[in-house]
Parts: structure tokens; C-alpha cells; sequence
């Protein structure tokens, strides 16, 4: 529920932390696929996180609303600075909880309450972050999945070329929603690594709900990802994911795929 709680993935847990500030971000993509203008709608602070499962829940704290929707550009710039510096501006836009600077997160925040600038704490959800930088490693690993992501909707309307294809709502436990013509949908589970091995991993509830929508859901997996190229090797599975396709013990904490002779060059993303 907006300004209550907020269910995420355990790849953020570094990023949300308790007594953090953050401000709403609502992307583009509407949940049925439609399109919307990308805006903020508020802000508060970070409460108890616990874990649902595989996942995590943090409470929202004073939360306040904005007046209204504030459209996530001022003219022709973006308000959180670092997008106007990439090329690739959908790259930036598809991680689900980002860190922004203490001044942007002022000015969204007095923008939408429409009053003076105020001095906050710094922070995240699907459009800030804490203000510190990230590791080397997590910049290195969300650039790779923002790369294939674009791949895997590169590929996604060639092997589905009269289907629409869009990004699932955040927190879901696939990336991608094919939706054909008469009605059917596919999912896809997007998963990216720059090693030279498919290695991946999956959480339990992943893991469960490939089992459970095995007739609508695949496992594309991206490795070798090369950001400058923008390339990478992908292999599909399809249905469930089982031990002929990776042990799932291991899994969890990262484990390689199985049976990866299929894969095949993806890229680069056509200009």
C-alpha cells in the first residue's frame, strides 16, 4: 500500500535502510501495459524492514503525498541529475531503487510539496537512494542487467513479433510481460551476470513460482555481458526450473547453469 509499506526484492537490501528518506518514483509502464507520464508522488522515511519469505517489507514512516503527480522531468532536463548524462536513459530508469544526490532530493521534494527548498536526509525507492556511492561491483552488476534487460525485449518482439512487450511492475518475480493477441500472456525472468559462465541466482520464490506458472514462464539468462560492445550470450529455459537445469541448492547463493550448449550471441542493441 502506497505510504504504508513496501514490498521489494532482497537485491535492494543494501540500498533501504532504516531511518533513510526516500520519494516515490512511478515509471512509465502501468501494471496492464499502458503508458503514463513518469513522475514523483511523495516522500517519507524508511521504518522496520522484516523478511516476507525471500523477500523483504520496510514500514513507511511520515509519509507525505505531493500535491500532485510531479512529471519526472523539469523541461528537457531529468530531475535526478545522472540521467542526463546517459545515453541509454531507459537503462537508468529500469532499477527499481536509486540513489540520488542530497540537493535533487531536496528540490523533487519542494517541487512537490510546491513551498521553499527544505534540508533532508538523503534517500531511495524507485527513484533515490541513499547518497552514498555504490560499490564499483553493484554499479558493474546493475549496468549488466539494465543491458540485458533491453536485450531480452530485443529478442522478447523478434521471437514474439506480433505480441507487445513490456517491464513488469516492480517486485514481481519475472522482468518481462509478452502479451499476445489473443490475450496470453508469457513471463520472463531476466537474469545477467558479466562472467564468462552462466552462473545465476535464484530465491526460493523464484524458484516456486517458475513451478507453479511453468506453462507461461521462462529463465533468460544473460552472461558474458559486455557493456561497451553491448552484447552478451543468453540461454532460455522454459516451464520449470529443475535440477537438470541447475543444482538449486546452490542456486540460491549463486550457482551455474547446466546443459548451456544453446546459448547464443545477443546484440548489440540496433541505434
Amino acid at each position: 500500500m502506497l505510504g504504508k509499506v513496501y514490498e521489494y526484492p532482497s537485491r535492494y537490501r543494501t540500498l533501504i535502510q532504516p531511518g533513510e528518506r526516500f520519494v516515490y518514483y512511478r515509471g512509465r509502464r502501468r501494471a496492464d501495459g499502458s503508458s503514463q507520464t513518469p513522475s514523483y508522488l511523495g516522500y517519507g522515511t524508511i521504518g522496520v524492514i522484516t523478511h516476507i519469505g525471500d523477500r523483504l517489507r520496510c514500514t513507511i514512516e511520515d509519509y507525505q503525498a505531493f500535491k500532485k503527480p510531479l512529471p519526472f522531468k523539469d523541461g528537457d532536463r531529468y530531475r535526478e541529475p545522472e540521467a542526463n548524462h546517459r545515453k541509454a536513459i531507459g537503462f537508468y530508469f529500469q532499477v527499481g531503487v536509486r540513489s540520488i544526490d542530497q540537493n535533487s532530493f531536496d528540490e523533487i521534494v519542494s517541487a512537490g510539496l510546491g513551498d521553499a527548498p527544505r534540508k533532508m536526509v538523503a534517500l531511495k525507492r524507485a527513484t533515490t537512494t541513499s547518497a552514498q556511492p555504490k560499490p564499483e561491483k553493484k554499479v558493474r552488476d546493475d549496468q549488466a542487467y539494465e543491458l540485458a534487460l533491453t536485450l531480452a525485449k530485443q529478442e522478447a518482439k523478434s521471437e514474439w513479433p506480433s505480441a507487445k512487450v513490456f517491464q513488469a511492475p516492480s517486485g514481481q518475480y519475472f522482468s518481462l510481460i509478452v502479451k499476445q493477441q489473443n490475450g496470453d500472456s508469457h513471463h520472463i525472468a531476466v537474469k545477467a551476470t558479466d562472467a564468462s559462465e552462466p552462473r545465476v541466482r535464484l530465491t526460493e520464490g523464484e524458484i516456486s513460482y517458475a513451478d507453479a506458472h511453468a506453462k507461461t514462464y521462462s529463465l533468460w539468462v544473460f552472461y558474458a555481458v559486455d557493456l561497451e560492445a553491448g552484447i552478451a550470450t543468453l540461454i532460455k529455459r522454459k516451464g520449470r526450473i529443475t535440477e537438470d537445469d541447475i543444482d538449486l541448492r546452490s542456486a540460491i547463493h549463486g550457482g551455474r547453469l547446466r546443459n548451456t550448449t544453446t546459448g547464443k550471441k545477443i546484440g548489440p542493441i540496433p541505434r
